[in-house]
């Protein structure tokens, strides 16, 4: 259950992600790419790297999916912070930007 709901939060976010960066025409397909691309990551993609990392890595020893789970799972958390810290970056206001360049030009 709180798999589910930590799920939903997080798609709720991309949705307003998506509304927030596209124009209006697009945002159902923008929205449907992003989807498709999660569900074919999620249940092909996502499995067979696992395996692969556990076989090849962990070389296939009994806590080696366990230990190719969690690692894929940090180096995605990772991935994602990343990814949000940069979309972020790229919409964040105009006057935070300058308040910062100001302050940086003032310091020296």
């Amino acid at each position: 259950m709180h798999r589910e709901i930590k799920k939903n939060l997080t798609t709720a976010n991309v949705i307003r992600l998506v509304a927030h960066v596209s124009s209006g025409p697009i945002i159902g397909k923008v929205t449907a790419i992003h989807f498709g691309w999660v569900r074919i990551t999620e249940t092909a993609i996502g499995p067979t790297v696992v395996a692969l990392v556990a076989d090849r890595i962990f070389l296939g020893t009994a806590g080696a999916l366990g230990s190719a789970l969690s690692s894929i799972g940090g180096a995605l958390a990772i991935t994602g912070r990343v990814c949000v810290f940069a979309v972020y970056w790229q919409l964040r206001p105009k006057k935070a930007l300058a308040k910062l360049v100001t302050r940086d030009v003032t310091q020296r």
